[in-house]
């Protein structure tokens, strides 16, 4: 048997172990619908805080990362309310209550960085004040006990992260600092509660104890990236990180496993002593290049509980790839491409603009592996996974933002989306300033998103599109 012959059957065998891994396995008609929620005007409030604080409006009204609370603790939430929902806009971290129906959505807090010095500007001159974008945002479990999830960390052009705990009262705020620019995204591992991952343009990734405010390891180095890093994930098992890079590289890092005893090592000394010498982590286990023609905004690993590592990924060549990672058993030989599988590849339409990054609901109730991306018009493409590979019908749907700001141009890009984990909650965020808001009702046939309904009060007219095409 040749070699060729020898990878395609070990691929059919992927695919197969995907489709039968002990998950449910959709028939031909499963669908998914969601029923009417709400859009929330994120800028309305963020706008009206920043022109009381200094009289002056932002332009920006983007917004970079939504987040739903995995499991919101009930102390948190108003009567009749059900999620938490964290999003960044500018300087500004909202959080939002959404009722289980989706009919109601209340703005719980507002948080707003302030001003930085920039640190060009002499001592003796007026320091002119530098704003802050923010980029991403991550719900974690409380930094000290780690048992309930009422802690948010965000961050962005500064590079400074920080986290709020909106169980402490009064609420401070605590510090990561170490990057020296912009963080571009923020990961954690329920697995290991303790520590939060961050990705930078300054070409690392470090790995926080959160607990200490300490940076435990950096990712990063003579065979790491040469640009910016964009975006990060980490295994549901916290073995492995993957990266995606301006440099057009995807790779994979060893994070707590075998495979890396001194990062081990660093954190059994941190958990005695709370004082360890930061590790660094030159070099990856996997990388290659040949993945896709064009910069790297978004990767995310796929179909958790597999004996084997699959990966999602995102490009401005506008493709997204569903690919199996072949990690070697020995030394990697730097400049050398490492050895990847195609499980399926996705042509994008209306997806030109970069930094809009898809979400995974991944172990939910219904043990469904579901995808789903905002585009350049407004709406949001969702793919059941499992039924994709499989070739299934009725695998792919499209739900449209019905409404947008008045002026925004393409109906505002929606670069940001996210499932709650019991898979009833769908959020996604766009650059006008509006979170649009979906709740899934049940299973019907064929797969259709019904999509939500206004309950915007800006002065600023928000426009109705009624040619909502599923």
């Amino acid at each position: 048997m040749s070699l060729r012959e020898t990878k395609k059957q070990r691929l059919d065998t992927e695919e197969r172990s995907v489709a039968s891994n002990g998950s449910r396995a959709p028939a031909a008609g499963n669908s998914l619908s969601f029923t009417t929620g709400k859009r929330f005007d994120a800028w309305q409030h963020a706008n009206e805080t920043a022109s009381k604080v200094d009289g002056v409006s932002r332009v920006s009204h983007f917004i970079y990362s939504v987040q739903v609370n995995p499991n919101p603790p009930a102390r948190l939430l108003k009567p009749g309310m059900a999620y938490l929902v964290a999003l960044v806009t500018a300087e500004h971290l909202m959080i939002v209550q959404v009722s289980e129906k989706g009919d109601t959505v209340e703005r719980m807090e507002l948080f707003v960085v302030p001003d930085q010095p920039c640190k060009d500007q002499p001592k003796q001159a007026k320091q002119a004040a530098e704003k802050e974008d923010l980029y991403t945002c991550i719900w974690v479990k409380d930094p000290i006990n780690r048992q309930e999830w009422t802690a948010v960390c965000f961050a962005g052009s500064t590079g400074v992260i920080r986290i709020v705990d909106l169980a402490l009262m009064p609420q401070r705020t605590a510090f990561l600092r170490g990057h020296a620019t912009a963080v571009n995204e923020l990961r954690y591992c329920p697995t290991h509660p303790a520590f939060l991952l961050s990705c930078s343009k300054d070409q690392t990734m470090r790995l926080w104890s959160i607990k200490y405010l300490q940076c435990l390891a950096v990712f990063g180095g003579a065979q790491g990236h040469k640009a910016e890093i964009i975006s990060m994930d980490v295994d549901s098992t916290g073995s492995y990180l993957v990266s995606g890079s301006y440099d057009s590289c995807i790779k994979i890092w060893a994070l707590f496993g075998d495979e890396n005893k001194r990062l081990m090592d660093a954190v059994r000394i941190h958990a005695i002593t709370s004082d360890p010498q930061s590790v660094t982590v030159p070099a990856p286990l996997f990388s290659a290049s040949d993945i896709h023609d064009g910069q790297i905004d978004c990767v995310r690993f796929a179909f958790p509980g597999t004996k084997n590592i699959f990966v999602i990924s995102k490009a401005s060549d506008q493709t997204i790839l569903i690919w199996l990672a072949i990690l070697s058993t020995g030394p990697r030989l730097p400049g050398i491409t490492a050895e990847w599988q195609q499980c399926h590849r996705i042509k994008l339409t209306h997806n030109e603009f970069w930094f809009v990054k898809f979400s995974l609901l991944q172990g939910s109730p219904a043990a469904e592996h579901l995808f789903a991306l905002g585009d350049d018009k407004g709406s949001i493409k969702i793919m059941d996974l499992e039924a994709l590979v499989k070739k299934e019908k009725h695998a792919t749907a499209f739900v449209k933002a019905t409404q947008h700001r008045h002026g925004s141009p393409n109906k505002a890009v929606i670069r940001s989306v996210d499932f709650s984990s019991d898979g009833r909650l769908l959020v996604g965020g766009s650059d006008d300033g509006l979170c649009h808001i979906f709740v899934r009702k049940e299973f019907s046939a064929p797969l259709k998103f019904v999509a939500s309904a206004s309950a915007v009060s800006r002065k600023g007219a928000v426009e109705d599109d009624h040619s909502n095409s599923v």
